[in-house]
């Protein structure tokens, strides 16, 4: 079945409620991310979905996809294309609404389903909804934009009670709004994020650095570290204490240092020509492994 266009609802008159919908107001960014399409504004009816929700020439209009797989979707799909059923009829949310000229406008809105109907009150027919999806009379509705209203001038007044470097500090230029304040506070955090981040990585650096200083005085083997890695993270104290308590080892003597370089034992007495001439390749060893006992090794060429 072809998709039919729907003008959901017109800017230039009023509706059923008396008051006229500004569709430039209207944010309707949420709603396409799930466009679903009722039937008597039921939400336990989902018989389709809008395409092309869309405001143009000063209308809000949409296609009907129905869902054919479905019996009594594809019923009402089959009155709609019969022409027995063309109503339709859009749930808002109010945020804000003036008098110009004896005339009720809403101003701010966000459009929070559109359904079929059976008898719309109107061309325009609409439903109320509060911030919770429920659904609300006009006059509860008015009291909801009162008390928007009220909490936007508290806020205006707190604004001036606020030090201005406190207003920059929160990203908070020229006038002052909800939107504003939301933005400001998610950028603050999004910024105490990043220093966090950053200040961990330079703790985690700090910890690899000290236990690397740890291994190299020979208060801990290279094997111990992955676990002091792992208790530093949530108890750092503990693990400098455990460490700072430990007593440095003395370098290797040169014996030992020969001892664990050679595969034959009896060269202890052995100095830097003899190295050069018998073993070269484990000379080049202790240089890597030792080089203060290779620089003593060195200066018995004088010896």
């Amino acid at each position: 079945m072809a998709q039919k266009k729907f003008i959901l609802s017109s800017g230039d008159k009023a509706n059923c409620y008396g008051f006229r919908l500004d569709l430039s107001g209207l944010d309707i960014s949420r709603f396409t991310t799930n466009p679903v399409m009722l039937y008597m504004h039921d939400a336990g009816k989902v018989i389709g979905r809008w395409d092309g929700v869309a405001v143009e020439d000063g209308k809000l209009t949409a296609s009907a996809v129905f869902d054919t797989a479905d019996m009594f979707s594809k019923d009402i799909a089959g009155k709609v294309e019969r022409g027995f059923l063309r109503g339709c009829s859009i749930g808002i949310v109010i945020h804000k609404m003036r008098e110009t000229k004896g005339e009720m406008v809403v101003t701010s809105s966000e459009l929070m389903e559109a359904s079929i109907v059976s008898v719309p009150a109107d061309a325009d027919a609409v439903v109320l909804y509060d911030a919770n999806r429920k659904i609300i009379s006009l006059d509860e509705a008015k009291l909801n934009v009162q008390k928007l209203n009220q909490q936007l001038s508290n806020m205006e007044k707190e604004k001036f009670e606020l030090p201005q470097t406190t207003l920059v500090s929160l990203g908070i230029t020229g006038e002052l709004t909800p939107q504003g304040v939301e933005l400001a506070v998610a950028e603050k955090d999004r910024r105490i994020a990043e220093l966090e981040a950053e200040l961990q990585q330079q703790k985690d650096k700090a910890v690899e650095a000290y236990l690397a200083a740890a291994v190299k005085a020979g208060k801990i083997k290279e094997t111990d570290k992955p676990s002091f890695l792992k208790l530093a993270k949530t108890d750092l104290e503990s693990v400098k204490a455990i460490i700072d308590a430990k007593a440095e080892q003395a370098s290797a003597s040169l014996a030992d240092m020969t001892q664990k370089t050679t595969l034959a034992a009896g060269r202890e007495d052995w100095n830097y020509i003899k190295w050069m001439q018998e073993d070269p390749a484990g000379l080049k060893k202790l240089k890597a492994d030792n080089p203060a006992a290779f620089e003593r090794l060195q200066a018995t060429i004088r010896s």
